[in-house]
């Protein structure tokens, strides 16, 4: 049986890496929800908005910096929606706050450890033997975190 667990945005141990979520906030609306790997595997933020787009109908958008093709070096804007359809893996901290690596070989240190590989797989090491962090699933609905906890019956 699969459970969703709700866990608040600002819940998470690590903001944006690239683009400061206040100042797209202030231009967009909506609030940041997090960093993610884009499917060509390059960190991008995501934004979430409760309207819908008039034009396009999506309530996520995503932001990241082209690194080639037809404008090099420039801020590209994009329909985030997809975001709902991705899984990860994590560990809350002795805090209860959700620390992930938003894309491989992004290694986040935290206070007594470490998480890296993204989505892709999950690394993590810690130095309380006594207290491991607690290694989760997650995913996005509706501009939230939501655990995913995998009960038996």
């Amino acid at each position: 049986m699969l459970t969703i667990l709700e866990l608040s945005p600002i819940m998470l141990e690590h903001q944006s890496n690239t683009f400061d979520p206040a100042r797209v906030m202030s231009v967009y609306g909506g609030y940041f929800v997090g960093e993610f790997p884009s499917k060509q595997g390059y960190p991008m933020n995501i934004y979430y908005t409760p309207e819908r787009h008039p034009k396009f109908g999506n309530h996520y958008f995503g932001l990241f910096s082209s690194r080639s093709g037809i404008l090099p070096n420039s801020i590209m804007i994009c329909n985030g929606d997809w975001v709902e359809t991705i899984t990860g893996m994590g560990i809350l901290d002795k805090d209860g706050k959700l620390i992930y690596s938003t894309h491989q070989h992004d290694y986040r240190k935290f206070d007594g450890g470490f998480v890296d590989g993204g989505l892709e797989y999950l690394r993590y090491g810690f130095s309380d033997n006594d207290n491991p962090p607690q290694v989760v699933e997650f995913t996005v609905r509706d501009g939230c975190f939501v655990l995913l906890e995998n009960k038996s019956d």
